[in-house]
């Protein structure tokens, strides 16, 4: 990512800071927690600047038939922002929309699917109908024993600000998934989440050419409550973050 301008996607400025907003979506709260939900399957891809193919598609995992919620991830240029889709038929909302990142150019943004269907060779795929060849991360991540989108939030803090998407409150035992997305220039990152969550899929060594740096953390809780995580990066930049919580 090689962006010029920090920017607060939501553009409601407090102090040097940028808000933090809940975000909701179609389909994600219609159905009780389970209070059994766990990480399941998941993966990460990317494509590098002027290395890319079309459609993206993620590498084939084995998700559960019924029972899970899907998150999927999509970070890359406007001009080929478009609805994720799989190959098991899923209806895919957004979770929250698409946010301006990296100065306007490219967009971040967050979608799932409640009650999902999945089985094995699960992909995800995402067009690129503009630039075939373009930068995009893309993930495609599984929460199984899962019935609801519990909270989520999200925030784009500049470089200095505490890197946070702020805080989620769960009813009972959740997963927590937080997504770091950062606007710096270089090729070479570090992303460090505090609270306990840890790395599961990250693409933080870019190159040869600039692709789009993403790390995704994951806490189980065992109890209701309101969690956080804040990200150190090196070098310091400015974040898309997103925090979610799934019961």
């Amino acid at each position: 990512m090689r962006p010029s301008v920090f920017c607060c996607a939501i553009s409601i400025i407090l102090g040097t800071g940028c808000r933090q907003e809940a975000i909701s979506g179609p389909g994600a709260t219609d159905r009780s927690g389970t209070g059994r939900s766990e990480l399941g399957a998941h993966t990460l891809l990317t494509h590098d600047q002027g290395r890319g193919t079309a459609p993206a598609i993620t590498a084939p995992i084995t998700t559960e038939v019924s029972g899970s919620v899907l998150l999927a991830v999509t970070m890359g240029r406007n001009a080929n922002f478009v609805v994720p889709t799989d190959n098991h038929d899923n209806a895919w909302n957004p979770l929250g929309k698409r946010n301006i990142y990296a100065g306007g150019p490219f967009y971040t943004a967050v979608w799932t699917a409640v009650a999902a269907k999945g089985g094995p060779d699960h992909t995800l795929s995402v067009a690129k109908p503009s630039d075939p060849v373009d930068e995009i991360s893309v993930a495609l991540i599984e929460i199984r024993n899962a019935g609801i989108i519990k909270a989520a939030k999200y925030a784009y803090p500049k470089s200095g600000d505490g890197t946070t998407a702020g805080s989620v409150t769960t009813d009972g035992p959740a997963t927590l998934v937080a997504i770091w997305g950062g606007d710096g220039s270089e090729l070479k990152h570090a992303a460090v989440p505090s609270d306990g969550f840890r790395v599961v899929d990250s693409y933080l060594n870019l190159g040869p050419s600039s692709g789009v740096q993403i790390a995704i953390a994951v806490k189980q809780v065992a109890s209701a409550g309101t969690y956080t995580t804040t990200w150190t990066a090196t070098p310091a930049q400015g974040a898309a973050c997103y925090l979610i919580a799934i019961e």
